[in-house]
């Protein structure tokens, strides 16, 4: 989901900056959608903080767990300050982690990258050891 009232998540920033990034759209997320006073359902408190994305990999006894990429949930936890209790929103929605689609084609274009620098590597010493 692509919000053109987020900021973006350009790839020329450091991890630092991506991250910051990632927590500002979190955080627009939440102000659209978190409906206050939002009580905790152990504490009866209203006060929460959210942490960064995390990905929960899928359990599935018939998915290998081995390979590119696994199946998971990208999940933003927002934390009662009082007790501890957590809820989840799905990070992708509140535009704080990319789609699955989107980081298999980031895979498959660092792929192709790595795959053309080995082979040129290969050509490279071919040449050094073959001199015409």
């Amino acid at each position: 989901m692509d919000d053109p009232n987020l900021p973006k998540l350009p790839e020329s920033f450091t991890p630092a900056e991506r991250r910051q990034q990632a927590r500002e759209r979190m955080a627009a997320f939440l102000r659209d959608k978190w409906n206050p006073p939002v009580v905790c359902p152990v504490c009866d408190t209203d006060a929460w903080t959210f942490g960064d994305a995390v990905d929960v990999v899928v359990r599935d006894p018939d998915i290998p767990e081995v390979g590119y990429p696994l199946p998971t949930y990208s999940l933003v936890p927002v934390f009662c300050d009082n007790c501890g209790y957590a809820m989840f929103f799905n990070a992708v929605s509140a535009g704080a982690a990319p789609s699955l689609f989107e980081m298999q084609q980031k895979y498959e274009e660092l792929r192709a990258q790595s795959i053309e620098e080995a082979q040129q590597r290969v050509l490279d010493q071919w040449e050094e050891e073959n001199p015409s």
